[in-house]
């Protein structure tokens, strides 16, 4: 379990050891029974990550029995676990759609729709300053909508629709808020939907790439259409 989170977390997944994380995958779910759920909700959001999860583990988590325990536990901590469901059942219903096994009931769960994790002060500050540069050309509320829960298991700093001249449209009559609601007016013909999300010094590594929860964040956004 440890490469296999380790490697999700640095967003490695080497082409030439292809057939190692398959076997590993493969013990993991031959010995899911047998994990804590915390663990096996790591495992199975880091094989997500990695491209490497199956329906079966895929299911194992997202079936009412498992995430109850994660979503109505009496701890706080349990909002990064909730988090991960959250990423896990986006990507079964977007990045797999021969999936056909259960996934959450958003619509009628109220708790999950506020759930969030509060971003620590160097990345408020952070936001902030790119903020201001974004709402200069993008006014919210009318033309932007800031700090949506995406209901993908993170924030998007800000969501606006631009028109195919790239001119801001009225987010209330184009936007979807991220698929979670019927447009008013549907998207011009050559229009684009825009997500920022940001990433500061503990989204990256040294490398300059983004972190495995942000490449996965950013894979939902364009299974959504999203640029």
């Amino acid at each position: 379990t440890t490469l296999i989170i380790t490697l999700a977390t640095l967003n490695h997944s080497p082409p030439d050891q292809a057939q190692l994380l398959d076997h590993v995958s493969h013990q993991l779910t031959a010995s899911q029974d047998t994990l804590q759920e915390h663990v096996l909700l790591d495992v199975v959001w880091s094989l997500t990550v990695l491209g490497r999860v199956n329906h079966q583990q895929l299911e194992s988590v997202l079936n009412s029995i498992f995430y109850n325990v994660i979503l109505y536990h009496q701890s706080n901590k349990q909002i990064g676990h909730t988090l991960k469901l959250l990423n896990i059942n986006s990507a079964a219903r977007l990045l797999y759609p021969d999936y056909t096994g259960p996934t959450l009931n958003l619509a009628e769960d109220s708790l999950i729709k506020d759930i969030k994790l509060s971003p620590g002060h160097a990345k408020v500050q952070f936001n902030q300053s790119v903020l201001e540069a974004f709402s200069s050309l993008h006014h919210p509320p009318r033309h932007s909508s800031l700090h949506v829960n995406t209901l993908l298991g993170f924030v998007a700093e800000a969501e606006c629709v631009l028109d195919p001249a790239g001119r801001a449209l009225a987010i209330e009559e184009f936007g979807n808020s991220f698929g979670n609601k019927s447009p008013d007016k549907p998207l011009p013909e050559g229009g684009l939907r825009v997500a920022l999300v940001t990433g500061t010094f503990q989204d990256c590594l040294l490398n300059g790439e983004i972190s495995g929860v942000m490449a996965l964040n950013v894979k939902l956004l364009e299974a959504l259409g999203y640029k």
